[in-house]
């Protein structure tokens, strides 16, 4: 049986000294990428990636379409292999991989490398697959991540993503000298209060550790950017609670999925500063009538049993650093208090059995 060296929660509390080497660290680690982009006359941006890779893009999209004025197009791996088509020859491909080892992934970008696309390799491992199969390295800047499922790799990508799209629009002067100055000053504030953001949601686990560790079902929900933290924060609880667990836009939730609520259900809705947040308020109203599992993940000021206050500092589209930290957390405290062992990878052959990964 593999084992994993480290828990989650040691990632979760690394992050923030990890997220701020990213940003003392980001006109090293992104020239290559950066140089990519000046260097040809792009008008679309390609991100590859499955699993937390797949999330992570969605959680950077809208801030880097805001900051590049560019087309910022999302894909799976597979289904580039096998069904997407793209007719813009002025793309630039970015091959998302954590690891460096996913497979479809390293196929895809060298697919669209042979295609003549422009293609950049954004993962912790210099020397994987991933960063031969696209020529130009965007570093993760974090190392390897030794646990099973990743919580600090998810936030380095959307930093770096985001980090990537602010040095391309500053270069450009699409982004002012105090737009980049304000989205540093925004970003570094939501890195620094991390560690209160975690404190908050451990307090508020130990005085509801029963109901979570009785959870059957699982929805995430969220809208604008952080409908990628929904989509990350469900995988994370499906793969460490290991029941079944999905995200949703609001929206979408609204249309079809509302009508599987029933007295099982536990929603975590992410109230994030947008424009939404008055009606999550009212569907958390009507939510209760049917669920007592119905849990408002906010920084209003908010009272009663469903409701995880969290003092979020709630800047724009860097949000999703921080409203992802409350489901990492309960991912971890909810699957160890119900003795599910995560240092073990729970099916180490099925990877290569699915040629998933190159190796663990």
């Amino acid at each position: 049986m593999a084992h994993y060296q480290h828990s989650m929660d040691e990632y979760i509390q690394r992050t923030p000294d990890y997220l701020k080497r990213l940003v003392e660290r980001r006109k090293e680690l992104l020239a290559p990428a950066v140089s990519v982009l000046n260097g040809n006359e792009w008008s679309e941006l390609i991100l590859l990636g499955s699993g937390s890779s797949y999330t992570a893009a969605v959680s950077a999209r809208y801030f880097m379409q805001q900051m590049t004025g560019k087309t910022i197009t999302l894909a799976y791996p597979n289904n580039v292999l096998h069904y997407e088509r793209f007719f813009n020859p002025n793309a630039v491909v970015v091959g998302i991989s954590q690891s460096g080892n996913s497979v479809a992934a390293i196929e895809a970008v060298r697919r669209m490398r042979a295609f003549g696309y422009p293609t950049i390799a954004l993962t912790s491992d210099p020397e994987s697959s991933m960063a031969k199969a696209a020529g130009v390295l965007l570093d993760l800047g974090i190392g390897m991540e030794s646990c099973g499922p990743k919580t600090a790799g998810y936030q380095a990508t959307v930093l770096q993503l985001q980090l990537l799209a602010l040095e391309y629009g500053y270069g450009c002067e699409r982004v002012s000298e105090a737009g980049y100055r304000r989205c540093l000053e925004d970003v570094t504030a939501t890195i620094d209060n991390l560690p209160a953001v975690r404190v908050a949601v451990k307090d508020w686990y130990e005085q509801n550790r029963e109901r979570m560790i009785s959870v059957q079902k699982i929805s995430v929900v969220g809208y604008g950017c952080n409908y990628g933290t929904a989509l990350e924060g469900s995988l994370k609880l499906i793969e460490t609670v290991r029941c079944p667990a999905y995200g949703y836009e609001f929206e979408e939730y609204l249309h079809g999925p509302n009508d599987g609520i029933d007295r099982n259900s536990t929603i975590f809705l992410l109230q994030s500063p947008d424009q939404e947040g008055d009606r999550m308020d009212r569907f958390h109203q009507f939510a209760e009538r049917i669920t007592t599992e119905g849990i408002l993940i906010t920084s209003r000021d908010r009272q009663g049993n469903n409701v995880m206050r969290v003092p979020f500092v709630d800047r724009g589209d860097f949000t999703v650093l921080e409203y992802v930290v409350p489901l990492q957390y309960l991912a971890f405290r909810v699957s160890w208090d119900r003795a599910v062992n995560l240092n073990e990878i729970r099916y180490p052959e099925y990877y290569t059995f699915m040629n998933c990964k190159t190796k663990l």
